[in-house]
């Protein structure tokens, strides 16, 4: 028994939060046009969260400062070898 709402399990991620999250060190391409990095490599640190077996993290562009997103499945059942497949370009 609980005492949440019909239809609701609480296994939601607005009530569980991710079902994983970890930290990446990796070389992404600044995707702003106005970056002297654009279209170059630029190592960052990000911060990936997945629920589900969808990913998403952002990063913040350490020349130019700007905010960029990235999402995406994860193909198998280790995230982190589903990370090191991913291409960001």
């Amino acid at each position: 028994m609980n005492n949440y709402p019909p239809g609701v399990t609480g296994r939601e991620y607005e009530i569980a939060g991710p079902d994983a999250e970890w930290t990446e060190t990796k070389e992404v391409y600044c995707q702003w046009e106005d970056c002297p990095h654009f279209e170059k490599e630029v190592e960052v640190e990000l911060d990936v969260e997945s629920y589900r077996g969808q990913w998403w993290t952002t990063y913040t562009c350490p020349t130019c400062e700007k905010d960029s997103e990235f999402d995406g499945e994860i193909e198998t059942a280790d995230p982190d070898e589903a990370w090191d497949n991913r291409d960001f370009d």
